[in-house]
């Protein structure tokens, strides 16, 4: 992230804006695009780090290095809760899609569902009776399919 100064009437105020380089696409000279994320895109740093359980960010002053750190572009690496477990990982933030991207020690990608797993609400939950109720209803529905069938 850098600060971009933006003139408005007699004064400069300073921007901060996310850039990355777009290795996927060049232009005719064989240099890659360079994209900007603008405050107003909606990428909020530090409550994307809150929303992850990485060990050791109890302390405040740890937590701004890793916030600092990560502004800056750099690959940091942090123990974070993966499948009951304490783990390192590596990551760097992706103002794009507004998250940090997470790698195994092996530099794999992490994905998101092995980060939250989905969970199933108490209301979300599938009783017996429930199951019962919907195997009646299909049994009943072709029981009516048939017998219109066979009076034809």
């Amino acid at each position: 992230m850098r600060d971009l100064t933006h003139s408005s009437g007699d004064t400069l105020e300073r921007i901060p804006v996310w850039f990355s380089l777009d290795l996927q696409v060049t232009n005719e000279r064989g240099n890659h695009p360079l994209n900007r994320f603008y405050p107003g895109y909606g990428f909020d740093l530090e409550a994307t780090v809150d929303r992850y359980n990485f060990g050791g960010l109890e302390e405040a002053q740890k937590r701004d290095a890793v916030i600092r750190a990560l502004k800056y572009g750099n690959l940091i690496e942090l123990p974070l809760e993966l499948e009951g477990k304490m783990q390192q990982v590596y990551l760097c933030a992706n103002p794009e899609m507004k998250t940090l991207n997470v790698y195994s020690k092996e530099m794999q990608p992490i994905k998101t569902e092995q980060i939250f797993p989905p969970t199933i609400t108490e209301n979300e939950q599938i009783t017996e009776s429930d199951v019962s109720a919907l195997v009646q209803k299909a049994e009943s529905n072709n029981e009516e399919t048939k017998s219109h069938k066979i009076g034809r």
